[in-house]
């Protein structure tokens, strides 16, 4: 299963997914990450929260959605303002707010949203 999450910036939010997938769920497939609008780097409070999460150091840089594979199953938007369409492949949607340029708390608050999120939606998904 190839499974991309999405945001805006692909500088928190998609980044963390990115890595709780990859840490938690490595078993149930290939993880990507992309941004509407990608930054230039990976925010350090991300990088901190999940660090402190146990999750290594991220090795991607923010990149766009046209960086994916063509073959992605699952498209994962974390950005209720994300309108994204594809074919042939299913949408899931996850309202997490944006941390970017919050304190280091908020991060980690989001980090948790995610990994709460991230468990119910791969019992969902592995259950089909």
């Amino acid at each position: 299963m190839k499974i991309a999450f999405i945001c805006l910036g692909n500088t928190c939010r998609s980044q963390m997914a990115l890595g709780i997938a990859k840490h938690y769920y490595s078993q149930l497939g290939s993880f990507y990450s992309a941004g509407i609008k990608p930054g230039n780097i990976i925010e350090a409070n991300t990088i901190r929260a999940l660090e402190n999460f146990g999750i290594e150091r991220l090795t991607v840089s923010p990149q766009g959605i046209n960086a994916l594979p063509e073959d992605i199953e699952y498209f994962v938007i974390m950005d209720a303002n994300i309108n994204l369409e594809v074919a042939n492949a299913h949408i899931i949607r996850l309202d997490v707010k944006d941390p970017f340029g919050s304190d280091y708390e908020n991060y980690c608050l989001v980090r948790d949203q995610i990994f709460r999120d991230l468990a119910k939606m791969f019992r969902n998904i592995t259950e089909v």
